[in-house]
């Protein structure tokens, strides 16, 4: 990196030669703010790199250019331009005061700095002051003494850990080890299952151990952290890899040197060819956390996370992870705004999870960390809950004739399993027995017999959107006596009615409220006698508070083997605790064994936290008086999405 400054001077150089031929020293000097002695430098470094294709001479105190190749100086001119952008670039710029500092036992005066970037006095404290902030995040120090300049103060792997940051390709862009030593690495790797994102990672953090320790700057010290790895199955490896290295450099490679190399095979993201990280053993604490997270997830959500063929993957996930956070090691998850909006569910846990790991570790787990959970519990929603039945038999009941019966049959036949069998009957011919007979109930009438299959009403025109919308809700609960085309889209409404809504009491605690909600669903058979207790209990353990002016109390509720959903609405936010209010109450009664109402619990959980990410829609909610009204909100919101 040490010639980015000239090679950006260089251009700046040339361009202003090949604009106005006859330009004298002085006059460059000027326009560059630099000596004349350093054009004059400057001038034969550039011929030096035309090689012959151009040249710059000097007449009569002024410069002319000659070009006597003009395809060739214009391929070497190309190459010194490229180099023009360089400290346009805030990053850069920062970069290059940190390489400076970290290169120097002596400290830098800020105007000599400034002027090797030939960037103004301002732009150099703006770029040092966000550069501080930086360094601060690993333990460096950029300090300032009047008249003496700027230096840096911090342990070696800090600021290697700090360069690898975002920093490593503006410093190491045009570092070059030998070709031979970058082979053998590789090579290693190679026959050790490691993948080509792997061996780049390693590659990195090699460039970076070479490079100063080549330089002088040795790691001295290391915390205890650091040390443990020396007992792992990694350093044993890379000790192999580092005799190799030593008999191609001729030097000697120290234990601290070799401890930091292992640093990017623990912290790695889990590759896709795992046999690469079989021979990594994984920590107890990694398994044990693992549980927790298990653990916590089922008692904060009543969710299971089930061992699968992800499971072993995720361990390897979580004990990188753990690596990366306690040596400072950031990875960076570009699609983390994505993830969240997506699997609002799965990111729901991941948020749970990172609260545990940072009261375990005693670190910060960053939003990026978060969002790589997130996605591999979006994995496991996916793969791992119950398998809805897939729906064999349908019953297409009709009082309009037999067309109608045929366009219902054929749009279904669009929506359901090929192995699917459907069933025409008109409205006299059905009865109870008929009916339990199939999977399914599509009918254009209201029906007087009773029936443990569930039932779709519909129009004989339908959309197959909402259908199949439907055909999750009925899933999970026994009827669906709401007519298809309705317009309401909400998993919530197709189990809450009016005993289940309720307006609360502003000028009533958070508890009086709720037991009032549990009295009241107690009182029309919903809850068992006990449910109240246990909710307290579940309380004073902790908070219900899920999001922003959003609790959900919930509990197993041995009265039902269904999911009992009650919302309760504050038209003024309630204070709950410190920084904590709610305007919203989902209670939840969730049965002992839930079995395929977990996909329900997850789609539930999916529409809260839907709501809770719009603060306007909570707004309006809270502010309906009765059932009816949410039914209608609910219609027209949908109506206004689509």
């Amino acid at each position: 990196m040490n010639n980015i400054n000239d090679d950006n001077r260089l251009c700046r150089i040339l361009k202003i030669i090949e604009q106005s031929n006859l330009t004298t020293t002085q006059s460059i000097a000027d326009k560059l703010g630099v000596s004349t002695k350093t054009v004059k430098n400057e001038i034969k470094e550039l011929n030096k790199l035309l090689n012959g294709y151009g040249l710059i001479d000097i007449k009569q105190g002024k410069y002319v250019l000659f070009i006597l190749d003009q395809e060739n100086f214009d391929k070497v001119s190309q190459d010194i331009r490229r180099q023009d952008y360089f400290f346009n670039s805030q990053n850069n710029r920062m970069s290059y005061i940190l390489y400076k500092l970290m290169n120097s036992d002596t400290p830098y005066l800020t105007d000599e700095l400034a002027e090797e970037m030939n960037i103004g006095r301002t732009t150099f404290i703006g770029d040092l002051k966000k550069l501080r902030k930086k360094v601060e995040g690993y333990g460096l120090q950029i300090v300032g003494k009047t008249n003496k300049g700027l230096f840096l103060e911090g342990n070696e792997i800090d600021i290697r850990m700090c360069i690898l940051d975002g920093m490593y390709e503006s410093i190491y862009k045009d570092y070059k080890i030998d070709q031979d030593i970058v082979d053998l690495v590789e090579q290693i790797c190679r026959q050790n299952s490691m993948g080509s994102g792997t061996i780049d990672y390693i590659m990195k953090f090699f460039t970076v151990m070479i490079d100063r320790l080549l330089n002088g700057y040795e790691i001295k010290c290391m915390d205890v952290n650091y040390k443990k790895l020396k007992s792992t199955t990694t350093f044993d490896f890379i000790d192999e890899v580092m005799n190799e290295v030593e008999k191609s450099i001729h030097i000697k490679i120290p234990t601290n040197e070799r401890i930091f190399m292992v640093l990017p095979i623990v912290s790695m993201r889990t590759p896709i060819n795992s046999q690469g990280i079989k021979r990594i053993e994984v920590s107890d604490e990694a398994i044990e956390l693992v549980e927790d997270i298990i653990n916590l997830i089922k008692k904060q959500m009543n969710i299971t996370i089930m061992p699968g063929d992800f499971f072993e993957e995720f361990i390897y996930h979580i004990f990188f992870m753990i690596n990366r956070i306690k040596f400072g090691i950031k990875l960076k998850n570009p699609i983390v705004d994505d993830i969240k909006e997506k699997y609002s569910v799965a990111y729901k846990m991941a948020e749970l999870s990172k609260c545990l790991i940072e009261n375990k570790l005693g670190r910060d787990v960053s939003k990026d960390e978060v969002g790589f959970m997130a996605m591999y519990f979006g994995v496991f929603i996916s793969e791992n809950s119950y398998k809805e039945d897939k729906i064999y038999k349908v019953a297409i009941i009709c009082g309009s004739g037999v067309l109608t019966a045929r366009i219902i049959s054929s749009q279904l036949k669009k929506i359901l399993s090929t192995e699917a069998i459907l069933d025409i009957y008109s409205s006299n011919e059905v009865s109870e027995e008929l009916l339990n007979e199939y999977d399914l109930v599509c009918s254009t009438f209201k029906l007087n017999c009773d029936t443990d299959t569930p039932i779709i009403y519909m129009k004989e025109i339908f959309d197959e959107h909402e259908f199949r919308n439907q055909i999750e809700q009925v899933k999970f609960t026994e009827k669906l006596e709401v007519p298809l085309l309705q317009g309401v889209d909400s998993i919530l409404l197709s189990i809450l009615d009016k005993d289940k809504f309720f307006v609360l009491d502003n000028s009533l605690s958070y508890d009086d409220n709720i037991s009032f909600m549990v009295d009241s669903l107690y009182d029309n058979g919903y809850l068992d006698e006990n449910f109240k207790e246990r909710l307290k209990i579940r309380e004073d353990n902790s908070t219900m508070v899920f999001d922003k002016h959003i609790a959900i109390p919930h509990v197993v509720n041995y009265k039902s083997d269904n999911i009992v959903l009650a919302l309760g609405v504050f038209e003024d936010s309630l204070i709950v605790e410190e920084n904590r209010d709610v305007k919203l109450v989902f209670l939840l009664g969730i049965p002992e064994e839930l079995g395929e109402n977990e996909i329900f619990l997850i789609k539930i959980y999916n529409e809260i936290i839907s709501i809770a990410k719009d603060e306007n829609k909570i707004k309006e909610i809270s502010r309906l008086k009765k059932y009816k009204d949410l039914v209608l909100y609910m219609i027209k919101e949908d109506t206004i999405s689509k």
